[in-house]
């Protein structure tokens, strides 16, 4: 896929969710995928997807400067970086390496993204462009849900729990409760951002399960130019709910 285009798979966007990766990493990630997805069968579909899965791929790193997704000084400290943290998320690499001496960065996805990738139903089409906004460890996340939703007549995502049917049995059974101050201070500019750069109007809701006293998860709706949600069900949240509107400023009610 051309024009600075590229995609990834909804399950691929939910599991962006549990990544915990600062904003180098962020955009480092990003950019291997979208370079991974101009390649011929960069990423394999279908029921045959493994025969081709997990090959290597390689970079000059002038190429993700060109692409806006490091800076554009000529050293490796923001790769070096970058790289410590994409290590630590389990499963995500069988192999990546970072070589300061050529300038180049190599990687082997592992296969359960490639697995997540193989099923291209439904996808986000993603921007590149779009990874210079990030700056928070929110970001990716925000980024990834809205571009999956924003085609949807009533487009809504839930973060810091599973979206609907990707539920894991450990997260049905007890959800962990938000620390809603930090919550906050993390999500709410972060909205404000993105709300600044797609132009869609924002509605958050801080939700708590029936009869438990906490709050587990952030209810996020949105508005755009194709969006068919009603003044009423748009702002309707179960009881106790928290409520942020956001857009140009924030409002809470």
């Amino acid at each position: 896929m051309s024009n600075g285009k590229f995609r990834l798979s909804q399950s691929a966007v939910e599991w962006t969710k549990h990544f915990k990766l600062g904003p180098r990493a962020q955009k480092l990630f990003l950019a291997m995928v979208y370079e991974q997805d101009q390649e011929r069968e960069g990423w394999a579909t279908g029921g045959t997807w493994m025969e081709t899965a997990c090959r290597g791929f390689h970079r000059p790193l002038a190429k993700f400067r060109s692409l806006g997704c490091a800076p554009k000084a000529d050293n490796a400290r923001f790769f070096q970086r970058a790289v410590e943290e994409l290590e630590q998320v389990p499963e995500l690499f069988e192999h990546i390496a970072l070589d300061t001496k050529m300038s180049t960065l190599t990687w082997v996805f592992g296969l359960r993204l490639h697995g997540m990738m193989a099923d291209m139903q439904i996808y986000a089409l993603l921007s590149i462009t779009d990874a210079d906004q990030i700056s928070s460890t929110l970001d990716l996340p925000l980024l990834t849900q809205i571009t999956l939703h924003k085609k949807k007549k009533l487009p809504e995502f839930i973060m810091f729990q599973d979206n609907p049917n990707f539920e894991t049995e450990s997260e049905q059974a007890s959800p962990a409760p938000l620390d809603l101050r930090k919550t906050r201070r993390l999500l709410e500019p972060a909205l404000e951002k993105w709300a600044g750069h797609t132009g869609y109007k924002f509605i958050l809701g801080y939700e708590q399960p029936p009869r438990m006293p906490a709050y587990h998860q952030a209810r996020i709706r949105f508005q755009t130019s194709a969006s068919e949600w009603k003044p009423d069900a748009f702002e309707r949240f179960p009881p106790n709910t928290k409520i942020i509107r956001i857009g140009a400023r924030r409002t809470t009610r």
